[in-house]
């Protein structure tokens, strides 16, 4: 799975865990193996000047990673970017 966020990683992991909106991929293996078996790490850290600039590049990011690692396809990613 990648993701993007402005908060911590550990917040947004349990975010995936707690909430009961639907049934993705991720929360569904998280559920099955334990939140607790799944890493978390930091690909990328991204500065940018305004708040506008950093969501255009956060997001474009997540697009390239989500393409880099095949998480789409072959990972917990439900979408292919930004929702």
């Amino acid at each position: 799975y990648v993701g993007c966020t402005v908060r911590t990683a550990d917040k947004r992991m349990s975010e995936h865990f707690q909430t009961s909106e639907n049934l993705s991929k991720l929360k569904i293996a998280m559920q099955r193996h334990g939140s607790n078996n799944f890493k978390k790490n930091v690909l990328e850290a991204i500065v940018a000047s305004t708040k506008e600039e950093l969501v255009e590049k956060v997001f474009d990011r997540e697009r390239y990673w989500i393409a880099q690692r095949d998480s789409y396809m072959e990972g917990y990613n439900c979408t292919p970017g930004n929702r």
